[in-house]
């Protein structure tokens, strides 16, 4: 599957390490990583290139190279019209509650907050 998104221990088992050493070859950058709330995630190609030795980069390229000039297929533009789509509507339901603020990663991290609180139990329940 191109663009291939990884978890921790899918990358752990990819390359027979512990997920303690995802998570620190990760946080220092030698793994090519995003962090998404608490969770990271990995891109299958970025991890590949990550741990090749350089003299195995040229395959690697040339399949990059035919992915970027093959055009998308139908299922995949379908696939980025449904994100954007899901994007816009949920920028446009933070900016209908949250009318006065602009920062909606702030935003949203609050609102889960609140209702992280309003799921937990009370004190002495």
């Amino acid at each position: 599957m191109p663009g291939e998104v990884m978890t921790v221990e899918e990358v752990a088992k990819y390359l027979g390490l512990s997920k303690p050493t995802v998570y620190k070859l990760a946080r220092r950058g030698e793994i090519p990583a995003v962090k998404v709330g608490r969770s990271w995630r990995f891109h299958r190609e970025a991890v590949e290139l990550a741990v090749l030795p350089p003299s195995s980069w040229e395959g690697w390229l040339v399949r990059l190279r035919e992915r970027l000039e093959t055009p998308p297929s139908e299922e995949e533009l379908a696939q980025r019209r449904h994100w954007a789509e899901q994007t816009r509507q949920l920028r446009e339901e933070i900016a209908r509650r949250f009318p006065h603020q602009t920062d909606s990663v702030e935003i949203l991290r609050r609102e889960r907050c609140r209702r992280m609180r309003q799921l937990a139990p009370e004190d002495g329940e």
